[in-house]
């Protein structure tokens, strides 16, 4: 009986966050399946409520009068189980990871958003870049000049200075955070004091992690950054091919950077390898009609290098994800559904039986193809956004790590002045949080699943929350996975 429910709201949360074909065509669909009707309540309620609330709902409907509490009770221990704490090979690279953030925890449970503090920081030394992709998240910031709004004028609003690095660093480590991401913005190895501003980051007892396109990624700069003992370096490579490179990363095919980023692919891989894998290296690949059949194209490529003795073992693995449109680029509107459902097809007919012998994870963010088409986000609050925030060339926080960051209605304090928990606290970080139009927001973006678990929480009632926080607090939901700081 509790496997029965709790399966049955698994499946209906399914249909709650995936599908984008509307809710009458979601409940004919229910009919057909196994326990259809009970599969209708539970989605419905959790429409209303959450997955927790459709409990009693389905416990009705099996008219369950006796232990009705006992009972539910075990339902929300085996869901929570499913969910946090049943091994998942990937779970590395998933968000599930803020539950092992106790003083986070703490203040969820307790509904007490607000006094959460990030867990990690993104720090944005540059808007310079070597590439102009079409599909560029942050293009707004780099190029739009006309708009007062955008702090990207002045040489230290695009260049991140050596001292306020330092200063930007130390104020992050003062405010609890406990890693952070070296990201764009721009190319961060654009500015010469990223490097150094790593490895300072790193002896000051902070996780680093940096996302990088690898054009700048020379022999100098890998042996720079394995030394530093960085956590993870993640190339964005949305191409499998120089043709396909060029063409998404808007440059002239003569620039070769295509191979130039394999090849210093091929190095890294080799001196990680020679390190001990002392840092996770990992492929990012953002789909879009262009590079839709590039994919395994990549994967081949990959394999190579992991088949090399040399490099075999240095590439830990290839997370592929849609392509989010952002206003600044066809009004907002999203490719078809019909490029991703193609893409679905490559990954698990090719590229994973293609890499299934190597030491190359293939990570399909499955959560974000699904819901990139969605009419509506399955919550109706940004409480997930004091988990993250991001800090500019200029010091700037901004709120959102996806929407108009770098802009002055997201802006709400200024690290290299203040401690990174004193400016979470303050009175102009919550009214900008309390004021957040999802009109601004794409579809599906990084806050996206703790925004799900949140709002969960949030709508539960307290008798369920206090079942639920025992859980968190008697269980163990294993041992931390690694990258546990970086969310």
């Amino acid at each position: 009986m509790i496997s029965r429910i709790v399966n049955i709201l698994s499946e209906a949360e399914k249909f709650v966050s995936s599908q984008s074909s509307g809710r009458s065509a979601m409940l004919a669909g229910l009919k057909s399946r196994p326990d259809g009707k009970l599969l209708r309540i539970a989605f419905m309620a959790s429409l209303k409520n959450s997955p927790y609330g459709a409990i009693d709902s389905i416990m009705d409907a099996l008219l369950i009068k006796k232990g009705r509490e006992k009972i539910k009770e075990k339902v929300i221990n085996l869901y929570l189980h499913r969910q946090f704490a049943a091994n998942d090979p990937l779970r590395e690279y998933t968000q599930r990871k803020w539950i092992y953030h106790k003083k986070q925890l703490k203040h969820i449970l307790n509904k007490e958003f607000y006094k959460i503090t990030p867990v990690t920081v993104d720090i944005v030394p540059s808007l310079e870049c070597v590439q102009n992709c079409v599909v560029c998240s942050n293009v707004d910031w780099r190029v739009n000049i006309e708009d007062k709004g955008w702090f990207n004028k002045r040489s230290r609003e695009r260049m991140m200075t050596r001292r306020n690095m330092f200063r930007i660093i130390d104020n992050i480590r003062k405010g609890g955070a406990k890693a952070v991401v070296f990201t764009g913005g721009g190319e961060p190895l654009t500015n010469p004091n990223t490097l150094d501003g790593i490895a300072y980051a790193r002896k000051s007892g902070l996780e680093v992690g940096l996302y990088t396109n690898g054009i700048l990624l020379d022999e100098g700069a890998i042996d720079s950054l394995i030394k530093s003992s960085l956590t993870f370096i993640r190339i964005s490579l949305n191409a499998g091919s120089p043709m396909v490179h060029a063409q998404i990363g808007g440059y002239s095919i003569s620039k070769d950077y295509y191979n130039r980023v394999i090849s210093s692919l091929r190095l890294l891989a080799e001196k990680n390898r020679g390190s001990g894998n002392r840092c996770t290296v990992g492929i990012g690949y953002i789909v879009n009609p262009w590079n839709v059949y590039d994919i395994y194209l990549l994967a081949k490529t990959l394999k190579k290098i992991d088949a090399d003795p040399r490099s075999s073992g240095g590439i830990a693995y290839f997370a592929v994800r849609p392509s989010i449109v952002h206003r600044n680029y066809r009004g907002g509107r999203q490719f078809g559904e019909h490029v991703f459902k193609k893409a679905h097809e490559i990954i698990n007919r090719k590229v994973i039986p293609l890499l299934k012998n190597t030491g190359i994870k293939v990570i399909e963010v499955k959560s974000r193809f699904l819901a990139v088409h969605s009419r509506e986000k399955p919550f109706d609050r940004c409480l997930a956004s004091p988990m993250f925030s991001l800090v500019g060339p200029d010091g700037g926080m901004y709120l959102c790590v996806e929407s108009y960051y770098g802009h002055k209605r997201c802006r709400f304090g200024d690290l290299t002045k203040e401690r990174l928990d004193t400016i979470f606290r303050s009175r102009k970080h919550r009214k900008i949080v309390d004021n957040i139009d999802f009109r601004y927001c794409p579809p599906v973006c990084k806050m996206y699943e703790l925004n799900k678990a949140f709002d969960r929480i949030n709508k539960t009632d307290r008798k369920t929350i206090g079942y639920i926080r025992n859980w968190f607090m008697s269980k163990s939901p294993g041992r931390p996975p690694a990258h546990v700081n970086f969310l």
